[in-house]
């Protein structure tokens, strides 16, 4: 199916650009506290230097995902995705 084909490909930019880390709230009660205005599930992108990229909310269709992780694997500045 379409949307097995776009889950194969979010894995692969993600591994290609990013590194991934899930952040349960129990664990992590400060980013908990920092994002609770946003809910869950919550995905955010942080430059390597700890700048936030963008924090974008809810669920994402993996074709959704995908065309996401591209935008920002191609423009990290901050100010592109706000």
């Amino acid at each position: 199916a379409a949307s097995d084909v776009y889950k194969r490909q979010v894995v692969t930019t993600i591994e290609n650009h990013f590194i991934p880390v899930r952040a349960a709230d129990e664990t992590y009660p400060d980013l908990a506290s920092r994002y609770a205005r946003y809910g869950r599930p919550l995905t955010v992108i942080f430059k390597p230097d700890g700048t936030e990229v963008v924090a974008r909310p809810g669920y994402l269709k993996p074709q959704w995902m995908l065309w996401f992780l591209l935008a920002v694997a191609g423009d990290p500045d901050p100010q592109s995705h706000n």
